[in-house]
């Protein structure tokens, strides 16, 4: 799968996405994990699921973004706007996969959604509301059962202490890999902050429906 920039329909001032910038950042981070196939390895709370949350906040550390992440482990990094109180519009994915996962599942909504605040600063843009990039984690499910954990943490719809507990093939615990990756880091467990007033993924499709239509882009109905 390639990705091919599309023209924006009402640019930002100064040119806004950097095509180049995006899929460079793409390439660096199928690096992290890479398997000999071509695909990526990079399961939740794994050392190379934490070079992969290092290598994405390496990009924003001269920004003036605010980085937390909560009890689970799901990375927010936020843009401040203008109006401090307003709950933040949100976007985001992951960066876990599968053993055997591809280049762009879920990475490309963590990355397309960077390069929307990086593209913001670039042309000197403010917002009222505060914009925040969500890293999701444990999505993938395939290492710490079940799926979408950190997501399903954050809306309560999974106790953080069962989330906790959970331990892995290896009779590894959640919550003492969890408590190395905030070592790695240097991160500590802190408060998610507000509920995002809205909140948009940008998703590759698993499936031949787009091409089989002749269709670029598909909006989600159902899952």
């Amino acid at each position: 799968m390639s990705l091919q920039p599309v023209a924006a329909t009402h640019p930002l001032p100064n040119g806004g996405i950097d095509a180049d910038r995006l899929m460079a950042r793409h390439a660096a981070m199928a690096r992290v994990g890479q398997t000999t196939k071509g695909g990526v390895d990079r399961q939740a709370l794994s050392p190379a699921y934490a070079e992969a949350c290092s290598l994405l906040l390496s990009w924003i550390e001269d920004a003036r973004y605010q980085v937390r992440c909560d009890a689970v482990g799901n990375l927010f990094i936020t843009r401040p706007g203008t109006d401090p109180e307003a709950a933040p519009v949100a976007t985001g994915s992951h960066l876990d996969s599968q053993p055997t996962g591809g280049n762009f599942d879920g990475v490309f909504g963590v990355l397309a959604g960077l390069e929307a605040l990086v593209a913001l600063d670039d042309d000197r843009i403010e917002t009222r509301r505060p914009l925040q990039l969500i890293v999701w984690m444990n999505e993938e499910g395939c290492r710490f059962s079940p799926t979408t954990m950190g997501s399903a943490v954050f809306c309560g719809l999974l106790p953080l202490e069962e989330a906790l507990a959970k331990q892995d093939r290896e009779g590894l615990v959640y919550a003492d890999e969890l408590q190395r990756f905030f070592i790695s880091l240097g991160l500590t467990s802190q408060s998610a902050g507000r509920y995002p007033y809205a909140y948009v993924e940008t998703h590759i499709e698993q499936g031949p429906l787009l091409e089989q239509r002749g269709r670029t882009v598909g909006a989600v109905t159902g899952v």
